[in-house]
């Protein structure tokens, strides 16, 4: 293999071959590798260094990279040398020239230097060299393999220690500085300071165990968890583009499975999430807690939660009783915090959406060839002579051979009329279409949010308004999705033991869908799409949209509209009478408001008399409208206390009461 450019500058090669050597660099850390230590014997007489490179490429397991020109001008050498290592030979060959080189796990990279032909500095450079052995153990004594060391000012100069935690390596001098690191515990960085052996103990990394986790109607230490509990901060996943909670929480914590209804990804899609697997047959999503208080996850604003504690076991999960068998999702949103100056904030984003991968149609010639072969395997042809006589002439444009048969003011020639005063459709038409990527395109999203916060010494606040307009992908009909967000959190001390809160929060989202006809809905459009032949044309010969094409049943069939309203008022006070003692009592309404209007409106199709017919499938109209109103109201009150004995037993002691109700109507 050989390294060529052609009429850089010198500074662009140079650059280049940085590149170059730190790609390799990359591969692994240790210089030292196993063609390094190979011992070579060459008796080599008037030979060029290409030859001499070639000649030690078959005797050692390396590669060498280079630039022919460099190479080109230098004299011939002879090398006469026994049981010699690979730095041996190549720094007797190139001492004397402007070349130097690297070796990068098996793989020698010669490059051109600036360096004068000075054998007596080179000498001298070498001797500056220094060889520092030692070993690496944790805490325990034991040994650590696959430590990183490495030389502090330069990282391509490394080792890895072995199975014993032993390591050699050369530094460059006996002041440089050796790096140790390993994934866990505590980089060290140590001097030299000439020592031939250091030994060296890697300390593990402090986690903060003192962090409190929410768990159930209180808080915990993570220190203290027993159940398996996994804590995702907002800053985990603030910055995706996510429109709900539950695809923001996509591979943000291990164990929870996401799957989508049969809408799929559409607009404000919500997914449903399994923790820990499937927990019965008939499925069943996790319990939501939102502020102590259950809700649905995927109403809130995504930038308004502070946390997520996923309690993922029995024993987690024990508090909530037969609600959580499925896991429990608590989650904590932001507050101000006391003693800040009021700061306002706002994020907005504006991105473009498009499918990821698509099928691509065959066009209609070859799609008509694989039909007949398949339809003679069968008993007869699928599309006939004459038919795949327009189907070529129109994939080659030939508009006179395509008028015959058409009307003499018609102006596309997709398809033909038909005796019954019909435009021919599917196999009778002669068009040529990806209706995938006819149907599907870009679409324009946007997401805005302001927030304003701050507190004093008994007082804090938070206030939040975000909206959400994300788009279908369809390039027909009104697919769309709009979400707005308000909410509110106040709270103060009424004394050094008292405290009292109050959060309102309003929702309010619209999703509108295209209809087809009344063979189906939204989901219908996709089933059709994928089998609409090739052939199909979209205009007949006048302009009008095919019906078949099933962009008139997309565009006019009518909408559906779900508008759901969401408020929510949450009260709550904390008394405090002793140290560790807690009393704590909460009052939250809920009211939830849907409207849905589905709309389905005739379609008409075009005749070749210019005429226009209902097209069946559509016929009646009607217009279905529903009303439905849930108003919700829960209590809850408990009292908790925390102690510890010796300081080495935290205890806590919790006992409290809920009430709910529950009503709704519809129309």
């Amino acid at each position: 293999m050989r390294w060529k450019l052609h009429g850089q500058k010198r500074i662009v090669q140079i650059m280049k071959l940085t590149v170059i050597i730190l790609t390799f660099s990359f591969l692994q850390l240790s210089a030292k590798t196993y063609s390094q230590s190979q011992k070579l014997s060459l008796q080599l007489k008037n030979v060029s260094i290409v030859e001499l490179f070639n000649t030690i490429e078959a005797k050692a397991d390396v590669k060498f990279f280079y630039q022919d020109e460099q190479l080109a001008d230098k004299k011939k050498v002879s090398v006469q040398v026994s049981d010699k290592s690979l730095n041996e030979v190549l720094s007797e060959v190139l001492d004397n020239t402007n070349l130097s080189y690297r070796i990068v796990n098996n793989h020698v990279i010669v490059f051109e230097t600036n360096k004068p032909d000075n054998t007596k500095a080179n000498m001298n450079a070498q001797q500056q060299k220094h060889t520092v052995k030692g070993k690496v153990v944790d805490v325990k004594g034991d040994p650590m393999p696959g430590v990183n060391v490495f030389e502090k000012s330069n990282s391509l100069n490394g080792v890895i220690s072995g199975i014993d935690g032993d390591y050699g390596i050369e530094v460059s001098s006996q002041e440089a500085v050796l790096t140790f690191s390993f994934i866990g515990f505590e980089p060290q960085n140590i001097n030299v300071a000439g020592r031939a052996a250091i030994d060296i103990t890697l300390v593990e990394e402090a986690t903060d165990l003192g962090e409190v986790v929410v768990v159930g109607y209180g808080t915990q230490k993570k220190v203290n968890l027993t159940g398996a509990v996994d804590v995702i901060a907002s800053d985990m996943v603030e910055n995706r583009a996510a429109p709900t909670v539950s695809q923001m929480l996509q591979g943000a914590a291990p164990g929870l499975t996401f799957s989508v209804g049969s809408y799929g990804f559409q607009p404000g899609a919500k997914m449903s999430i399994d923790i820990r697997g499937i927990g019965s047959l008939n499925g069943g999503d996790p319990y939501v807690v939102i502020d102590g208080i259950p809700g649905d996850m995927n109403n809130l604003n995504p930038e308004d939660i502070e946390s997520f504690s996923i309690l993922k076991d029995a024993a987690a999960s024990a508090i909530y009783g037969a609600r959580a068998p499925n896991g429990v999702i608590v989650i904590t949103t932001k507050s101000g915090k006391k003693n800040t100056k009021m700061s306002a904030s706002y994020t907005g984003s504006v991105s473009i959406h498009q499918p990821g991968r698509l099928p691509k149609m065959l066009d209609s010639s070859t799609y008509a060839r694989v039909m007949n072969e398949a339809g003679v395997n069968r008993g007869g042809r699928v599309y006939q002579n004459e038919i795949v006589d327009r189907i070529a002439a129109y994939q080659n444009e030939n508009w006179e051979y395509l008028k015959e048969g058409m009307p003499d003011d018609a102006r596309f020639f997709e398809t033909k009329p038909r005796s019954n005063g019909y435009w021919a459709n599917y196999r009778e038409s002669h068009a040529n279409y990806d209706w995938f990527d006819e149907f599907y395109g870009k679409s324009v999203n946007q997401k805005h949010n302001f927030s304003l916060n701050g507190g004093t010494e008994k007082s804090t606040f938070y206030f939040s308004a975000g909206y959400l307009d994300q788009e279908g992908v369809l390039n027909y009909g009104t697919d769309a999705y709009q979400r707005v967000n308000i909410m509110g959190k106040f709270k103060t001390a009424i004394s050094d033991w008292w405290d009292f809160s109050y959060q309102p929060r309003f929702m309010k989202g619209i999703r509108e869908i295209p209809n087809m006809d009344n063979q189906g809905a939204y989901e219908l459009i996709f089933h059709q799409i994928a089998r609409t032949p090739p052939t199909q044309a979209k205009h007949d010969g006048y302009g009008n949209m095919m019906i078949q094409s099933k962009i008139p049943w997309v565009n006019d069939g009518g909408t559906d509209i779900t508008e759901t309203t969401e408020n929510w008022h949450n009260f709550a006070t904390e008394i405090r009478p002793a140290k560790g003692w807690k009393v704590n009592a909460d009052f939250a309404y809920k009211s939830v408001d849907m409207f849905r209007s589905d709309r389905e409106f005739l379609v008409y199709e075009h005749l070749v008399d210019q005429s226009t017919v209902v097209s069946g499938n559509t016929n009646p109209s009607n217009i279905q409208q529903r009303h439905v109103s849930n108003y919700y109201w829960t209590s809850n009150m408990y009292s908790s206390y925390d102690f510890n004995v010796a300081d080495v037993h935290n205890i806590s002691v919790l006992t409290g009461v809920q009430y709910e109700y529950s009503n709704g109507r519809s129309m």
